[in-house]
């Protein structure tokens, strides 16, 4: 009698789930999908810091054409003179300025040529009563001395006119000088007794009086030569007087 066999049956190897690798598929996509993005991003980022642009196009202006100055140049600016001659604006000037110590009297600025010098400068502030500026200018024989003080002062008298009570100075024929568009100054030389050898000039002021006297707005002023002054070095001085700026 033949033995019979029985097949026992073997279980199958399990089937890979379905679910699970299209799951997979579709992450990998989106991935690639959002690197490809950020790919595009990032090149398009690059294109437009390193690829140069087309400049835009503007149409040319018209040049402007502005007119040629021309510059006149000087050491130290002075105020514009009114007449002078050729020699007078060949003039190189220097400039100082002097503060008044004493109110009764104004500061002021003054321009002088070169080839006139300060031979003496003091300024005494004031100290109770007491208070004085002096300031003279020097060329060869002749000096122009401006003196702030307390001195007295006189009534100062032209030709044709008659004589006037009080103190007064005769005088001879003047140069009349608008300062500050309110002070007349005038001057002239001083008659003087024919002992006296050195010619005095002086500058008279118009008062509120209308009298012309012998304190101007800066003090008393005085030009000194031992010689009559010609009518050169008269335009020279007339000149620096002329332009005296009396500060406010």
């Amino acid at each position: 009698m033949t033995p019979q066999t029985t097949e026992v049956p073997h279980p199958l190897p399990p089937t890979p789930h379905i679910e699970e690798t299209e799951k997979s598929s579709v992450v990998r996509n989106v991935l690639v999908t959002f690197a490809l993005v950020l790919l595009g991003i990032l090149l398009g980022v690059l294109a437009s810091r390193f690829v140069p642009t087309a400049p835009a196009v503007v149409a040319p202006a018209e040049p402007t054409i502005e007119p040629i100055q021309e510059l006149t140049p000087m050491e130290t600016p002075i105020p514009e003179p009114t007449a002078t001659s050729a020699a007078l604006l060949s003039l190189k000037w220097n400039m100082m300025t002097v503060k008044s110590p004493l109110t009764a009297f104004k500061s002021y600025r003054i321009y002088y040529p070169t080839t006139w010098s300060i031979k003496e400068y003091k300024n005494v502030p004031k100290t109770g009563e007491l208070g004085s500026s002096t300031l003279t200018l020097m060329k060869g024989n002749i000096n122009i001395e401006i003196i702030q003080s307390d001195a007295h002062y006189a009534d100062c008298v032209y030709p044709g006119e008659p004589d006037i009570e009080g103190l007064f100075d005769r005088y001879g024929d003047f140069k009349s000088l608008l300062k500050n568009d309110n002070f007349m100054w005038r001057w002239a030389q001083q008659e003087l007794p024919s002992a006296a050898v050195t010619p005095v000039y002086r500058i008279c002021e118009n008062n509120s009086e209308g009298k012309f006297v012998s304190s101007t707005a800066l003090g008393q002023i005085k030009i000194t030569s031992n010689t009559v002054i010609d009518e050169i070095l008269g335009d020279e001085v007339n000149y620096i007087l002329e332009k005296i700026v009396i500060l406010p």
